[in-house]
């Protein structure tokens, strides 16, 4: 039983390291769009899929430990979380436990913080983009209209000058 909880704590370790890169990740592609470096995102953007990929064989991994020490100690894995499990765990294991679980807590925060901030930032600049496009959109209408005032109109009517407009 102390192999499991050994190995079980090394995979959080090696979570916690790819979750640490994954983040760096992340405030890297934050800057790089920022400068919009496409070449620096398009490298980020693969780093980040070798990152999630990384982390979902030890995902796989930690839940079959999970599974192999919840059936050594009676419970059911489903409802065999990280503050669940160090209740459970014997003395120095249990220290462990705990700090695997607040360390990826504030990763994962963290983590979350910056994908947000990152969303934001890429709405921000697709609003802008939109917005440029209608300007020129309006501004290469096929059938303008000029009226007395100056002002381009888009054309709504055959585009006639009338009387009443001088």
């Amino acid at each position: 039983m102390h192999t499991q909880f050994e190995h079980l704590i090394s995979l959080l370790d090696a979570e916690t390291e790819h979750y640490q890169n994954l983040l760096a990740c992340t405030r890297d592609e934050k800057r790089a769009i920022v400068n919009l470096d496409f070449d620096q995102l398009t490298e980020i953007g693969r780093q980040k899929e070798a990152v999630t990929l990384k982390l979902r064989r030890l995902s796989e991994h930690r839940s079959a430990a999970v599974k192999g020490l919840s059936a050594g100690m009676a419970l059911p894995p489903d409802d065999l979380t990280l503050g669940r499990l160090s209740e459970e765990a014997p003395f120095p294991y249990r220290q462990e436990l705990l700090r695997c679980r607040s360390v990826l807590r504030n990763l994962l925060e963290l983590l979350i913080d910056e994908n947000a901030s990152v969303k934001q930032l890429v709405r921000h600049g697709l609003a802008l983009v939109r917005g440029s496009y209608r300007l020129i959109a309006q501004m290469l209408d096929d059938s303008p209209v000029y009226q007395c005032s100056g002002n381009l109109q888009p054309a709504t009517a055959a585009g006639k000058f009338h009387q009443r407009d001088y």
